[in-house]
């Protein structure tokens, strides 16, 4: 069942019911499992939906981001309808900037780090308004964090150029893009995402492909911070492309107009 995040207690909803809560009788004190159920149904409108992102500390972990991007347009029938217009909602105007070069974080590995082949970076943000702003940093593989925004920066000999090259997944792109705007993804909306990620030349990898078995096997290995979902193929895309994919992304539907209804 999918469940939305209400804040940073990280209370759970079932994402059915989240259209059918009235956000302005919800304090910390009063949330429980027992108390879910009492809530008036009063409808939450894509302006208050949009608010409530302005708003919030978006500091949530990839698995918690704080609103689902889509909701059912027929509350009546509770049918689930998506639409693109509710993502070009929600990002409406939202610019992102980052503090610092990415490009960094390929140098200077730690010798634990060259052998497992890879290095784990931090994200952190902060949003006024429309905006937000990201820094990084490198994860001390000794004092891992006990949660937080990660990706993987994967390192992979690349054996028909024989160089160095680094690289991140489509599954870490998608969970920082959803950290960093604090909104929740639908499954059309990712893979719209991952068509528009194609001009990057992602490099499918998985067993017996592309000679790709030992960092298949990587991916698979890391139990912290994991880079994937589940135990198939999997994109990945050079690490140089990560920060200009995001601002991408956020620019192609912060500036689309809304239709009017």
């Amino acid at each position: 069942m999918a469940m939305v995040y209400l804040n940073q207690s990280s209370i759970a909803v079932p994402m059915a019911d989240y259209h059918h809560l009235d956000l302005s009788t919800i304090s910390d004190a009063s949330i429980s499992d027992a108390s879910i159920s009492s809530i008036s149904n009063a409808s939450i409108s894509d302006a208050s939906i949009s608010d409530a992102i302005s708003d919030a500390t978006l500091d949530c972990k990839p698995e918690q981001p704080i609103v689902p991007s889509s909701h059912p347009t027929d509350r009546k029938h509770k049918i689930r309808i998506f639409t693109l217009e509710s993502l070009t909602d929600l990002l409406n105007g939202v610019q992102i900037s980052f503090d610092g070069n990415h490009n960094d974080m390929t140098q200077l590995w730690s010798q634990e780090e060259l052998n497992v082949r890879r290095r784990v970076v931090q994200f952190f943000k902060t949003r006024a308004k429309k905006r937000i702003m990201a820094s990084f940093k490198a994860v001390d593989p000794i004092e891992l964090p006990n949660n937080g925004i990660f990706v993987s920066c994967l390192y992979w000999y690349d054996k028909k150029t024989q160089c160095d090259k680094w690289y991140f997944t489509s599954t870490d792109y998608l969970n920082l893009l959803e950290s960093l705007t604090g909104i929740r993804l639908t499954s059309d909306e990712k893979n719209r995402i991952r068509r528009n990620l194609e001009e990057y030349k992602p490099i499918t990898v998985g067993k017996n492909k592309n000679d790709s078995d030992d960092i298949y096997k990587d991916l698979m290995s890391y139990s912290f911070a994991k880079p994937r979902n589940a135990e198939k193929d999997i994109k990945i895309y050079e690490w140089r492309h990560l920060l200009h994919a995001i601002d991408k992304i956020i620019k192609k539907y912060s500036g689309k107009k809304r239709r009017n209804k």
